[in-house]
C-alpha cells in the first residue's frame, strides 16, 4: 500500500484531481486494503475511484460496473448490507444495458446472489446465482474455475434454504472441478467451508470440523496467519469444537481469531460473534470467568450498536444470567482466599514484629 499511495500523491501532481488515472489508482489502493483486513478506508478509496469515473464518464458508463462491485466489498465487510445490494442492483442494471450475456454480469450476478444469502432470502439468492453460474458455463464452459466458484456460492444458498441434498451434490460438483485446477487453493477453501455448513446444517460436526480444518489448512498456507479470512476459518472451527465439547481446543482457536479481528476494521458482527464463543469455550473449559464475562459485554454492546438480530443479543442476556450464580460463587471464593492471605500476612508481620517463631 505504501508504493501504491506513493504513485497516489505522483499523480495528483502530475495529472490533477478529476483524472481517471487517478482512478484507477485509488480502486488499485482500495483493494490492497480490502486484503489486509482494513474496510473503512478501502471504502474511501473506491468511493473516491468510483465518483472520478461518474463524473468524467457519466453514471451509466460500463466501467462503473466494476466500482459499484468494489464499493458493494467494502461496505459487506462493513455490514452495510442493504447499501452493498443497491451498488450491485445498480452495476446489473448499467450491465445488462450492454449485454445480456458477459462475465462482468455473471460476477455482478454472483456477488448479489452471495448477498442475498447472507440478508437471509435463500430463494432470491438461489436464483440468482444459478442464472450466474448458467452464463458462466455458457461462457467459459464446464470445468472452468469460475463455474467452481458460483457452484459453491449456490450450494451455499441451497443450504440456506434448506435443500441440504442438492446443496450436498452441488458442492461435491464444485470440489470436483476446483480440484483440478492449479492454482485454486482459495476457491478450494471456500467450497471446502461451505461444505463444513452444510455439514453443520445436518448436525453432522464430525464433518464440518473435518472440511473447516481443511479450509483452514489451504488459507494458512496461501495467506498466512493474519489475514481477515484466516481468522473466519478459525473462527468458524473454534464454533465447531464447542459444538463438539471440545472446549479448550476452541479456546486455543479462537483466541488467535478474536486477537486478529479485534485488531481489523471488519464487521462488528464477526468480531462480536468471535468474542462470545470465545466467552462461552473459557467458561466451559474452566477458564477466567471473569473475562468471560466481559467478551460476553463486548459482544453485546457491539451488536446493539450495529442493531443485529434482537434474538442474537437475547442469547448473550440468557447466557449471562444463567452464568451469573457461578460467576458470584467464583468472586466470593476469590475475596474468601483474598482476605485469608491478608490475615495471614498480618499474623506473619506481627509475629517477626515480636519476635515469635512457630
Amino acid at each position: 500500500t505504501r508504493a501504491l499511495t506513493t504513485a497516489l500523491e505522483l499523480a495528483e501532481a502530475a495529472y490533477g484531481p478529476g483524472d481517471l488515472q487517478l482512478a484507477r489508482l485509488h480502486h488499485n489502493l482500495g483493494t490492497a486494503l480490502l486484503d489486509r483486513g482494513d474496510a473503512q478506508h478501502a471504502l474511501e478509496q473506491h468511493n473516491t475511484a468510483f465518483e472520478i469515473v461518474r463524473d468524467a464518464l457519466g453514471p451509466q458508463h460500463r466501467d462503473l460496473g466494476a466500482h459499484h462491485s468494489a464499493l458493494a466489498t467494502a461496505l459487506i465487510m462493513l455490514g452495510r448490507l442493504s447499501e452493498a445490494d443497491e451498488h450491485l442492483a445498480e452495476g446489473i442494471a448499467i450491465e445488462t444495458g450492454y449485454a445480456t450475456q458477459s462475465d462482468r454480469l455473471s460476477i455482478l450476478l454472483n456477488e448479489r446472489g452471495t448477498l442475498q444469502g447472507q440478508r437471509g432470502d435463500a430463494a432470491a439468492a438461489a436464483a440468482t446465482l444459478a442464472r450466474s453460474v448458467e452464463m458462466k458455463v455458457a461462457l467459459f464452459g464446464r470445468r472452468d474455475r469460475r463455474v467452481g466458484v458460483g457452484l459453491s456460492n449456490l450450494a451455499n444458498a441451497q443450504r440456506l434454504g434448506g435443500d441440504l441434498a442438492r446443496a450436498r451434490a452441488t458442492i461435491d460438483d464444485a470440489l470436483d472441478i476446483l480440484g483440478g485446477i492449479e492454482g485454486a487453493g482459495l476457491e478450494r477453501a471456500s467450497a471446502h467451508g461451505t461444505k463444513a455448513s452444510i455439514a453443520a446444517s445436518a448436525g453432522d460436526a464430525a464433518t464440518a470440523l473435518e472440511e473447516d480444518l481443511r479450509a483452514l489448512e489451504l488459507r494458512r498456507a496461501i495467506l498466512g496467519d493474519t489475514h481477515p479470512a484466516v481468522a473466519r476459518a478459525q473462527n468458524n472451527i473454534g464454533d465447531t469444537l464447542i459444538k463438539l465439547k471440545r472446549f479448550p481446543e476452541a479456546v486455543a482457536y479462537l483466541e488467535p481469531s478474536y486477537a486478529q479481528r479485534s485488531g481489523q476494521t471488519t464487521d462488528a458482527g464477526d468480531r462480536a460473534a468471535t468474542a462470545f464463543s470465545l466467552a462461552l469455550a473459557l467458561a466451559e473449559a474452566g477458564g477466567d470467568l471473569e473475562r468471560a464475562d466481559r467478551l460476553a459485554l463486548e459482544a453485546r454492546a457491539a451488536l446493539v450498536e450495529s442493531a443485529a438480530d434482537p434474538a442474537y443479543i437475547a442469547e448473550i442476556d440468557a447466557w449471562r444470567a444463567s452464568h451469573a450464580a457461578k460467576l458470584s460463587a467464583r468472586r466470593k471464593r476469590a475475596a474468601a482466599s483474598a482476605s485469608s492471605s491478608s490475615r495471614a500476612a498480618a499474623t506473619s508481620a506481627r509475629d517477626t514484629a515480636t519476635g515469635r517463631s512457630r
